[in-house]
């Protein structure tokens, strides 16, 4: 109900559509009420009390995060920067939430929080570390049994994939650390649920395509490239179910357009490891193949056709009815 409420008491409702005219009586009332304070507002610092209350009072669980989250996505999203002076309030709130209950719900309003106000620096301090700190415990739960985290640690990487497009300036704080979410986005690639490989690739493609804007991330690809390189062909030798294959080029054009030096020399080693990452392909057949991936550094569709010839390759599927299906849905 609060929700409804939220998203339809809006005063500030726009102009009638482009050649339509208004009453004169609506058009009067439309200027008044654009003088004046969005009812929303005063509602929600009646209300952020009650939640506060309501967090720190009750147990929290899935259902009362996810609703107290749906309430503010809709007051947020009406009154958008004129919510700056609940801002502490909100982002202590989340941050309970979160800290006894991570949940999807959370994140998205995180995300939504750092946009809206990533040009806001009176409020860039506070924000990074609310960031920090939301990065530092979904690592921590996800550390302790991290195959059982999934959930979470996709609607994590998909907060970092928004954040690094469209407010990388946060990947810049000093409470931020870079090295451990490449770290942790590069794991994420162990994982068997498509959802979960998904987001990880794309999240490790913006970093590295965005990480020369930021000293901090420019290091970490260069430090932790190779690592990276290393295990996204164990997933396309057969560490990890066919169906996640496809993510992959997507990393491995990043390189090719960001790094491609590094990329030149990071695949040297592949190719001189006897066995890796399969002993069905030979040196001369990873050499071609490390010459296809250099190759292609803008048609992404034919670095996808390259990287799952040589994915059934290591898996001893080439000439089986699987990969006739895998051909087709490339063409």
């Amino acid at each position: 109900m609060l929700s409804m409420l939220f998203a339809t008491l809006d005063t500030h409702y726009g102009a009638d559509p482009e050649g339509e005219e208004s009453e004169p009586e609506s058009s009067q009332i439309r200027e008044a009420n654009l003088k004046m304070p969005q009812p929303v507002l005063h509602v929600l610092e009646k209300l952020l009390i009650v939640f506060r209350t309501a967090g720190n009072n009750w147990e929290v669980k899935e259902q009362i995060t996810e609703a107290l989250c749906e309430c503010l996505k809709r007051a947020v999203s009406m009154l958008t920067d004129k919510c700056k002076m609940f801002l502490p309030d909100l982002l202590n709130l989340l941050l309970h939430l979160y800290k006894h209950c991570p949940h999807q719900s959370v994140l998205d309003m995180t995300k939504q929080l750092l946009i809206l106000f990533v040009n806001d620096e009176d409020e860039r301090e506070a924000l990074s570390k609310y960031f920090a700190e939301i990065c530092d415990h979904t690592i921590q739960i996800s550390m302790k049994d991290f195959r059982e985290s999934t959930t979470v640690i996709e609607s994590f990487l998909q907060v970092l994939d928004h954040i690094i497009r469209r407010a990388i300036v946060f990947f810049k704080a000093e409470s931020v650390n870079p090295l451990v979410l490449f770290q942790f986005g590069t794991a994420a690639l162990n994982l068997p649920e498509k959802p979960t490989v998904r987001a990880a690739a794309s999240f490790l493609a913006e970093f590295i395509m965005h990480s020369r804007e930021v000293p901090n991330m420019l290091n970490v690809v260069n430090t932790q490239g190779e690592m990276l390189v290393m295990q996204v062909f164990k997933v396309i030798g057969g560490d990890s179910p066919r169906s996640v294959v496809e993510f992959m080029p997507d990393i491995l054009m990043a390189f090719n357009k960001k790094y491609f030096d590094n990329l030149c020399r990071w695949l040297g080693p592949f190719t001189q490891q006897e066995g890796f990452p399969s002993f069905r392909v030979t040196q001369r057949q990873k050499e071609e193949f490390a010459r296809l991936i250099l190759k292609e550094r803008t048609n992404k569709r034919r670095l996808k056709e390259t990287v799952t010839e040589f994915s059934l390759l290591c898996r001893g599927l080439i000439g089986t009815e699987y990969a006739a299906q895998s051909y087709q849905s490339l063409s």
